[in-house]
């Protein structure tokens, strides 16, 4: 046994530089004289820690197994909310589409232009190039 004295710090109250002393045992047991009979009993002794061992063996590992398969059942059922999910916002989106696709002007079709040759949105009657060559033949013509 190992005697230790300590002086308490704590500064307020009446415990104030007291002096403890506490004693304090080994932890660890020791057997003396204790050793090995015969081989049999070595033997005996081995194949039950052996099987012990076994044991403990499988019950770790339907202990991993079952937290495996919780974690599995776990992440199906997050998956499924987030399947629903996305299925509900599946259908807004193309319920938005068909809204769009019911209400949109269409696009107008391109036609070829006979001044410009291009395919544009207008045509002989309103091309651009053919109103600005206009015009400048007119500023030429007036002076």
């Amino acid at each position: 046994m190992l005697e230790v004295s300590s002086e308490d710090n704590y500064v307020g109250g009446e415990f104030r530089g007291k002096k403890r002393k506490a004693a304090v045992t080994a932890g660890k047991l020791q057997a003396v004289g204790s050793g090995i009979l015969n081989k049999n009993a070595h033997g005996e002794f081995l194949r039950a820690e052996n099987h012990m061992l076994r044991l403990q063996l499988v019950r770790k590992t339907k202990e991993l197994e079952a937290e495996q398969i919780w974690r599995l059942e776990l992440e199906l059922h997050f998956m499924k909310k987030e399947n629903d999910f996305l299925k509900r916002q599946l259908e807004e989106f193309k319920a938005e589409n068909e809204f769009y696709k019911k209400t949109a002007k269409p696009q107008k079709t391109r036609r070829l232009c006979r001044f410009c040759k291009e395919y544009a949105d207008h045509d002989y009657r309103n091309c651009p190039q053919r109103r600005a060559s206009a015009c400048s033949e007119e500023d030429d013509g007036s002076n």
